[in-house]
């Protein structure tokens, strides 16, 4: 039997800090390792200097890293047979190369799969890993053809094909194969899915690929002492930002590059308030004129500047038109600003309409803005986020959830 002082979980994923999911993978293996268990984390792309954050590399000899960088190329130049697509995420990983070997060279007891997109985990992998698998899915990626969002395709409740993203009439394109790989190496028998929102979990269900697997819905974590409430005006002086004006927060990695995030919607919103209102971007920003004052932070690595930041703010406004469980949308009621979203994917998970921000109606910019005003006009919705976020999202709280499902997987 195995102990939960001896049990050893491995964290895959393709990057340790890049991206919303990277970062929330990384919370959970802190979280898990603040509760004794020995958790260890495989990527693709290591920054950081944390000897549990372990390189792909370092554990493969010369020539399985020629292949897991052969892997990474060929992902790359496959996507370039598709000059049309879309600028949407989209991987493969179709091409073997030594994962596997590392993954087995660590000896863990419960594999724990999140982002590994980019050809960083080849598919057939999983069939071949003999311990119990738990995939926590930030995306849809692994019950598509290839796509990390749908974007309103339904094709993934049958087998892909002729896929919008890539701008293909082929039934027989990299989405159908990418879905026939899945369908050959998912190992549904050995498969725990855990997904961080309702939503997210209920298009899994509907998905002819994982539709009989095991699906927990474990909303994601953070640490409550980092993104905590902050005065104000100490925060506003701390960026330079005007005292005595409304702000409106805005940001996400490639906030404004990435359709999906909405800054479309934000620019038109923007439009339908009163003159006086302050913009406050983070991530990358490349200068596209909104119609209000902007101020430009760029991209903030650090959370506890990334926590000043929300509190120097009145609103936080997710406009995403697909999402999972935004981190930005948590760390913000962490740090008592309400949020302003669209009523889609996973917000109504976090969001408690009236109460901690507010739900516009898809894709309605004009009750974006109403929502905007009711924040303004309901300072106390922030102090009811507050509350919210510690009572349910705790990085404690999803450590302890997934220690009860690697337990129940375990002899």
């Amino acid at each position: 039997m195995v102990t939960l002082r001896l049990m050893r979980v491995l964290m895959l994923s393709t990057y340790d800090r890049l991206g919303g999911a990277a970062i929330a993978a990384r919370r959970l293996h802190d979280g898990l390792r603040a509760a004794g268990v020995d958790s260890l984390m495989l990527v693709h792309e290591k920054t950081d200097p944390d000897a549990s954050v372990i390189s792909a590399y370092s554990r493969l000899n010369t020539v399985e890293r020629f292949r897991l960088s052969q892997s990474i190329r060929r992902h790359g130049a496959a996507l370039g047979r598709y000059p049309e697509r879309t600028t949407a995420d989209w991987s493969i990983n179709r091409w073997e190369n030594g994962l596997r070997t590392a993954i087995e060279s660590l000896q863990p007891d419960i594999l724990h799969l999140h982002w590994v997109g980019n050809g960083y985990m080849p598919l057939q992998t999983l069939s071949r890993i003999r311990v119990p698998v738990v995939w926590t899915l930030h995306d849809m990626w692994a019950f598509t053809g290839g796509c990390h969002y749908t974007d309103g395709c339904e094709q993934y409740t049958d087998s892909c094909g002729c896929c919008p993203q890539l701008a293909s009439d082929t039934v027989r394109d990299l989405s159908r194969s990418g879905w026939m790989l899945r369908q050959r190496h998912l190992p549904v028998e050995r498969l725990t899915v855990a997904s961080p929102s309702r939503w997210l979990a209920d298009c899994a269900r509907k998905s002819s690929l994982l539709a009989k697997a095991v699906i927990d819905v474990i909303p994601n974590g953070l640490s409550l002492d980092r993104f905590r409430p902050f005065d104000r005006s100490l925060a506003r002086s701390v960026f330079g930002l005007p005292h005595d004006t409304p702000l409106i927060l805005f940001g996400a990695v490639n906030s404004t590059s990435t359709p999906r995030k909405g800054y479309v919607y934000l620019k038109q919103m923007l439009l339908d308030l009163p003159a006086g209102v302050h913009t406050v971007v983070f991530g990358t920003f490349d200068g596209l004129d909104l119609p209000s004052s902007t101020t430009s932070v760029g991209v903030l690595r650090d959370e506890h500047t990334m926590a000043l930041l929300y509190a120097a703010a009145d609103v936080f406004v997710a406009p995403s038109t697909q999402d999972n469980l935004p981190n930005t949308v948590m760390e913000a009621l962490a740090c008592g600003t309400p949020v302003v979203a669209f009523r889609i994917g996973g917000m109504p998970d976090l969001i408690t309409h009236g109460q901690t921000g507010y739900l516009a109606q898809p894709f309605d910019t004009t009750d974006l803005a109403a929502g905007v005003t009711a924040c303004l006009e309901n300072p106390s919705w922030g102090q009811a986020g507050r509350r919210d976020a510690e009572a349910r999202y705790g990085i404690d709280h999803a450590a302890r959830r997934y220690l009860e499902l690697y337990r129940s997987l375990l002899p």
